[in-house]
């Protein structure tokens, strides 16, 4: 699923995030590799003072480092039950994004295989930061998958908690 460019170079994973990132593109991470259409769901944020998160549609990102670690993660069902009910979260002060993931998750999270739904920008209507939201189904032209190693090569860090 690599892009080959017009001197027929195969580019990496974050080669081609970095591309569709300078034309504008927003991105969406998630584990799931068969989504064709998004649709607008409930945000699972859990901290009702984060206002822009707690809202019923297709969240994305203008950043493609910050998408790559929700693919990256596998979905709670896919992790022994046992440790499901642990929680792990992302933070991006000042640009520098990082994710603090529980160690029990460490063998999956390094094995798994995500995507970045690459998504146009016409249909989302509000953002915050680096933030987006669009109430309306958004159809990826493009999906790129990724691996825990594609987020730490781009600058993203990992603690293991």
């Amino acid at each position: 699923m690599n892009k080959v460019d017009d001197n027929q170079e195969i580019l990496s994973a974050s080669e081609k995030l970095l591309d569709y990132q300078s034309q504008g593109y927003l991105f969406h991470g998630s584990p799931n590799m068969n989504i064709e259409i998004l649709e607008p769901r409930k945000s699972k944020e859990v901290d009702p003072r984060k206002e822009f998160n707690i809202d019923t549609a297709v969240f994305a990102s203008s950043s493609a480092l910050l998408t790559i670690i929700f693919g990256a993660v596998p979905e709670r069902n896919r992790l022994p039950e046992e440790i499901r009910a642990k929680t792990w979260h992302t933070d991006w002060p000042d640009g520098k994004i990082s994710s603090r993931i529980p160690k029990e998750w460490k063998e999956f999270v390094m094995k798994n295989i995500g995507y970045v739904y690459i998504l146009p920008k016409d249909t989302f209507t509000e953002n915050k930061g680096l933030q987006y939201k669009s109430k309306l189904a958004v159809k990826p032209i493009d999906k790129i998958p990724v691996t825990l190693s594609d987020f730490i090569e781009m600058g993203g860090k990992v603690e293991w908690i």
